[in-house]
């Protein structure tokens, strides 16, 4: 009979140190992921660019020059298509630009166009008129 709690003793010993085996000890929670800031940063759009916009099936070639002066935006739109267009303002929205301009006698022009680096694509618009856009920073 003595034999008997020796036999339960090792079954349960042997038991536990099992499910020490099964269930190693806890290890510390692993480092909570660093968050990332979704807005992209803001661009700096100020520069001479080279566009190349699609109206009504033609393409048109020119150049897009942005300035900004004490916090005042300038600059210029030049294309073989049209009279120079000054730019009347500009917006900036982390990537999104809208470059705004009036041709005299023909009404407002907007481009609105998103700035990778050094390029930008978008769209123009004027007088009921779309397009698309495109450009390189020199």
């Amino acid at each position: 009979m003595k034999l008997l709690p020796i036999l339960v003793a090792g079954v349960l010993l042997g038991g536990c140190a099992r499910s020490n085996m099964q269930n190693p000890p806890p290890q510390a929670p692993p480092s909570p992921a660093r968050s990332v800031d979704p807005t992209p940063a803001v661009v700096e759009p100020v520069g001479l660019w080279d566009i190349t916009a699609d109206a009504q099936g033609e393409t048109i070639s020119g150049t897009m020059d942005l300035t900004r002066v004490d916090g005042r935006w300038g600059g210029r739109l030049s294309t073989s298509a049209l009279p120079d267009i000054p730019v009347t303002g500009v917006t900036v929205q982390g990537q999104l630009v809208t470059v705004m301009g009036t041709l005299p006698g023909q009404g407002d022009v907007t481009i609105q166009m998103t700035v990778t680096g050094n390029e930008f694509a978008g769209t123009w618009s004027m007088g009921g008129t779309t397009g698309p856009i495109r450009g390189t920073r020199r």
